[in-house]
């Protein structure tokens, strides 16, 4: 399955640059490997896999059980404890452990067979596919023997599980070569390797390693790997950055820096996640930025390991969590080059005191609306504290009211709104400083909220620093909006009042025609910028929907839209420095993002994270023309003034004022429909960046 890098291009005048996007074979110009999408499939003395556990592997399960689509196309087993009661990373496990997990690799209807069964099942219901790929774990070597003695018996282990795998006489499954389970390679290791790594090769297999970088110990090993010291036809480096409740050295890993590093190197990246992001708000939006960053640091074009624990995808595949299902339909999209960068949406789940689920009894990841009742109470339950949410609430008639938190033992006002009836609804700022005034690493993130309104129909809640985008042949994007194609004719529904659109055309020509509106009304003059190459440009305008919360555009016979973005005419955009996607410009159009150059490091703890720049840092701020001025505002960790240049220009003193609510300085800076860069010409602590109309 090949990979096509796109880089994220707008046309205006407004032009939106390119963002830093590096091909594929700029990461993986070192990895050798025949497959796209590799899953870790753990196979410890505790875990079996029985005929049917790897269909939500094999392919993508619809939501109602049924494959739609082939998935991963790599399987590496590996196993970490030892059928003794020991381990395989401390080269403590003897003869009878290897012996044990070479059985159990290939034991009678599970592990491999049952991948093989699986395999052929599918085939009947989604047709023929390439053989999936098998990478077998080489426990590490007995660290009592001399090299000589460990060579031999890698070599036996190996020659064994060639026979045993020619013996099974697989037809939809091969061997495709070995994993070196130990995470870090000594000088010792290294011979080892090199000899391993020969015998393989004439073999016609390959062999593979997944070191960690937690503290950096190994990248010295990638540096030698690079120089072709130690030989593996594959490195995937593991960030760790998913991880960082664990102590402190995990804490400092900073992703960004982690897979710029491996990009360099010539090595790929592995995708972490496990069941702690089930039930843990900030550990999501980590995993998040693991497929946000992809496109930015050239890794997700493949080839790539993915690390869940054990069953984890899976188990977000059965879930009937939106959430985590959620989580499941992104993989799927991410292994196809589809996935659109996005935080997740939290869709209101309805429930009834002392019926079914009750989420102030047993809070549970998600977004919970009681049902039928007034006031209204609602809990978001693990939300990420690194952001502020907007929570969207629709009730079944007109109304007014309030939306409350529950803080500090005491309810806090959110706002006010009047609601008018059809597709209208209530829009609340939930701040990411409240959250983190309730929130207790050691417990549940739980927003208790009420609504005086009146029963809701519906709600959500989602990230603030992100606007509804249609992106064609991408992943649809699902929130409060729902869109449509077909036939030349886009339509948007639930829409709320006025909303700012931006349209560009998919037509093969300089100057395609506008899209005409068909339906809902325009506010104002459409702001129709100059086309650029063979794309056309962008199209602005704000327009109001009809009554039943509908806008719809008709692009002409033979034309379609190619991208568009959709957010309500007062909508201010953020930027959380230190949070996923904050270095991906396609997320914040409009809005701002930090400049991908290695200038800017994660600062603060896991939960509470900021960003340091160092001198040189920059930020990138898209600004579209349908308001005459905009500004841009920081929240920075400063005593002074700062000095900055706006777009080259000569750089200039800007002057701060007291934030009291932060305790940080603000800046602002007055800004000129456009895209826009902002340097640092010093180090500075960036703690808040927004975009709002003046």
């Amino acid at each position: 399955m090949k990979k096509r890098h796109h880089g994220f291009t707008a046309k205006a005048g407004l032009t939106i640059m390119a963002v830093l996007v590096l091909a594929s074979s700029a990461v993986s110009a070192g990895v050798k490997a025949p497959f796209d999408n590799t899953i870790l499939v753990y196979c410890d003395p505790a875990r079996d896999w029985p005929a049917g556990s790897f269909s939500y592997y094999l392919a993508y399960m619809g939501k109602d059980g049924v494959p739609q689509d082939w998935l991963f196309d790599g399987f590496l087993f590996l196993s970490i404890g030892a059928a003794s009661g020991g381990n395989f990373w401390d080269g403590k496990a003897g003869k009878a452990d290897w012996d044990a997990w070479l059985d159990k690799i290939f034991e009678n209807g599970r592990q491999l067979d049952a991948l093989e069964t699986d395999a052929a099942d599918l085939e009947n219901k989604l047709g023929s596919s390439e053989p999936k790929k098998v990478i077998l774990s080489i426990p590490r070597p007995p660290s009592g023997f001399a090299e000589s003695r460990q060579a031999a018996v890698i070599k036996d282990f190996v020659d064994r599980s060639i026979r045993r795998f020619a013996e099974k006489k697989y037809a939809r499954i091969v061997l495709d070569g070995f994993y070196w389970f130990h995470e870090g390679v000594d000088g010792t290791d290294a011979g080892l390797v090199n000899g391993l790594h020969a015998d393989l090769q004439k073999r016609g297999y390959r062999l593979y390693w997944i070191p960690y970088d937690v503290g950096r110990e190994n990248r010295a090993h990638l540096e030698r790997w690079k120089r072709g010291a130690i030989r593996f036809d594959g490195i995937w480096l593991q960030p760790n950055y998913f991880w960082a409740e664990r102590n402190a050295k995990y804490a400092a890993q900073d992703l960004d820096d982690t897979v710029a590093f491996a990009r360099d190197a010539g090595a790929a990246v592995e995708i972490e996640f496990d069941h702690r992001a089930y039930a843990t708000g900030w550990k999501l939006g980590r995993y998040a930025h693991y497929l946000i960053s992809s496109k930015i640091y050239g890794y997700g074009g493949g080839p790539v390991m993915y690390y869940d624990g054990y069953r984890g995808y899976i188990k977000c595949g059965e879930s009937s969590d939106p959430v985590l299902r959620a989580v499941y339909d992104d993989l799927y999209w991410f292994t196809r080059d589809k996935y659109l960068p996005k935080p997740l949406t939290y869709p209101g789940r309805f429930w009834e005191k002392g019926k079914g689920e009750d989420p102030e009894k047993n809070p549970r990841l998600g977004f919970w609306i009681e049902k039928d009742a007034s006031p209204a109470r609602l809990f978001l339950v693990e939300p990420d504290p690194n952001k502020d949410y907007l929570i969207i609430l629709r009730p079944h008639e007109h109304a007014s009211g309030r939306l409350e938190i529950l803080a500090g033992g005491r309810w806090s006002d959110l706002g006010g709104a009047v609601i008018r009836g059809g597709a209208a609804e209530g829009r609340f700022r939930l701040p990411r400083s409240v959250l983190q005034k309730i929130w207790n690493p050691a417990k549940p993130l739980v927003a208790s909220m009420r609504w005086t309104g009146g029963s809701l129909v519906d709600g959500w809640a989602r990230p603030d620093d992100f606007v509804f985008r249609y992106l064609k042949d991408k992943q649809p994007m699902e929130t409060e909006m729902r869109l449509g194609v077909k036939d030349g004719v886009l339509s948007l529904d639930g829409i709320a009042g006025e909303i700012c659109v931006g349209l560009r055309s998919a037509a093969g020509k300089e100057n395609p025609p506008a899209p005409r509106l068909r339906s809902g009304r325009l506010a104002g003059k459409p702001v129709v910028r100059e086309s650029v190459g063979e794309t056309g440009g962008i199209d602005w305008l704000r327009a109001a929907p009809n009554d039943a919360g509908r806008l719809e555009f008709e692009f002409g016979p033979g034309n379609e839209p190619a991208e568009i973005w959709a957010f309500p005419s007062d909508t201010v955009f953020h930027l959380r420095p230190g949070s996923c996607g904050d270095t991906n410009a396609g997320l914040h159009v409009p809005g701002a993002s930090l400049v991908p150059d290695g200038r800017w490091k994660l600062g603060g703890e896991f939960g509470r994270n900021h960003r340091i720049g160092a001198e040189g840092a920059g930020i990138r701020i898209i600004a579209p023309p349908l308001f005459k001025k905009w500004t841009l505002t920081l929240l920075i960790d400063a005593e002074g003034d700062v000095d900055a240049a706006v777009d080259g220009d000569k750089p200039r003193r800007l002057a701060g004022k007291a934030d009291d609510s932060s305790g940080f300085r603000r800046f602002s800076i007055l800004l000129e429909p456009g895209v826009h860069t902002l340097v640092f010409k010093q180090g500075i602590s960036l703690h808040d960046v927004w975009l709002e109309r003046r």
